[in-house]
């Protein structure tokens, strides 16, 4: 799971903060694709909280089966994110 938050992380915000330096190095004004724009956030926000769930279910302990739930929660969003 850390390896794919790396990996989205790495990919909209190291790329894209290298590309919005290089493109503002060149031109004063730049215009962005807002359909591009939603979609990265889209994605980093659904890997985000996909990593928080189960993780924050775990931390808490509500139920005495947490580690089942949260499992349980892990696989689910697992399959929304291969999706």
């Amino acid at each position: 799971q850390l390896s794919l938050l790396g990996s989205i992380f790495t990919n909209l915000l190291l790329v894209m903060g290298c590309a919005f330096l290089a493109g503002g190095l060149k031109h004063s004004e730049q215009t962005f694709n807002k359909q591009g724009v939603s979609l990265n956030a889209g994605l980093l926000l659904l890997s985000v909280v996909a990593l928080i769930l189960p993780a924050t279910l775990q931390a808490t302990k509500t139920n005495s089966d947490s580690e089942g739930n949260a499992l349980h929660i892990s696989r689910i969003s697992s399959a929304f994110l291969l999706v």
